[in-house]
């Protein structure tokens, strides 16, 4: 591509966009204060989710999955085409995670995830069943775009499985790729890298080859497709660590680049890293000025750790609501205390009193 032709296709986008057609990137519908730090989920970029085990890493995962879905909803000119390659979850643990975010969404009311599989607890209210076919078109609307696959394991598998549809999608035009609708936003979710295994390759090596030279150099690179990848951090941290006063040093137990472990070195092939962070899993009284009690295990922080495409550095505070994949922005304690108070009101509404989380 020479000079001329890309400031006539930057011209085009920009055209495009003042019609409302996003043929660069998604909105992050679901995650405005997200979106002002990435620009929504753009073409040809690699994004990584890092956390420790249990933070909420899957739940994140499928909220930028749903603002691909909610985007479309609010403009009917977005166009995406999403797989989500599912390594820890079955099909149907997906889809009854579904079932209880779409049910909360609707009706502002949390149903515990063994309320509905266990047959040694009470069972859900009647009044859910009631809204079980509302709930079933909202799920057969939200799969029109999005196909799970959860028995591939070895990122070969995975390449290959997006290749085909690549090639159906699209033509070569000598070493460029040419799709036949370049509306088509394509994203592919890996939920989680750490879970890659094939016959007689180590799991840093099999990490690398999916980051670097599937992910990064074909299909964001060479396709322009998004790729979001879910990475564990390493688990040193697992025991709080104190200064000799006692105090914790937080900063030890928050995500890091440096704490990607062994595969540390596939950062560099990320454009985006996203750390997750949960304070009360590791006994911190305050943090960011919040007082974490007051959030029991629902406080996040979701913070920039590297970003090529955007705004270097930065977080954001929020609230992860109960079994849902859902993360509402909190207001600042000090900047906005009335609008904090009115938010914990309603998250103790919701929690009715139980403290078990």
């Amino acid at each position: 591509m020479d000079i001329d032709s890309r400031i006539e296709e930057l011209k085009q986008i920009s055209r495009n966009k003042r019609k409302g057609i996003f043929t660069i990137h998604t909105p992050l519908a679901a995650l405005p204060a997200l979106d002002r730090f990435l620009g929504g989920l753009q073409r040809g970029t690699v994004v990584g989710i890092t956390a420790e085990p249990n933070v909420g890493k899957t739940p994140l995962c499928k909220s930028f999955l749903y603002s691909l879905y909610i985007a479309k909803q609010l403009n009917p000119k977005i166009k995406f085409k999403a797989l989500f390659f599912a390594l820890e979850e079955s099909k149907e643990d997906f889809i009854d995670t579904l079932i209880i975010s779409f049910y909360y969404l609707k009706h502002h009311k949390y149903i515990e995830y063994k309320q509905l599989v266990s047959t040694s607890i009470n069972d859900v209210p009647d009044s859910f069943w009631d809204h079980i076919d509302e709930l079933r078109n909202d799920l057969h609307a939200f799969f029109e775009d999005i196909v799970l696959i959860d028995n591939l394991y070895d990122p070969d598998e995975i390449y290959e499985f997006c290749h085909e549809g690549i090639l159906k999608r699209g033509m070569m035009d000598g070493s460029r790729y040419v799709p036949y609708d370049p509306e088509i936003h394509y994203v592919c979710f890996v939920d989680n890298c750490n879970l890659f295994r094939a016959s007689g390759s180590e799991k840093h090596t099999l990490m690398e080859k999916w980051v670097s030279n599937y992910a990064a150099a074909k299909l964001a690179k060479q396709y322009k497709w998004t790729v979001v990848n879910v990475l564990q951090q390493t688990l040193d941290s697992d025991k709080e660590q104190y200064t000799r006063s006692g105090a914790s040093i937080v900063k030890k137990l928050e995500p890091s680049l440096y704490r990607l472990g062994n595969n540390k070195e596939i950062s560099r092939d990320h454009h985006v890293m996203i750390g997750m962070f949960a304070p009360s899993f590791y006994g911190v009284d305050e943090y960011h000025k919040y007082k974490i009690d007051d959030f029991r295990h629902s406080f996040r922080c979701l913070s920039i750790l590297k970003n090529r495409r955007g705004a270097p550095r930065g977080h954001i505070d929020c609230l992860l609501k109960h079994n849902t994949f859902f993360f509402e922005e909190l207001p600042h304690p000090e900047k906005e205390p009335e609008r904090l108070a009115e938010v914990l009101r309603e998250f103790r509404r919701l929690q009715g009193g139980d403290n078990t989380y």
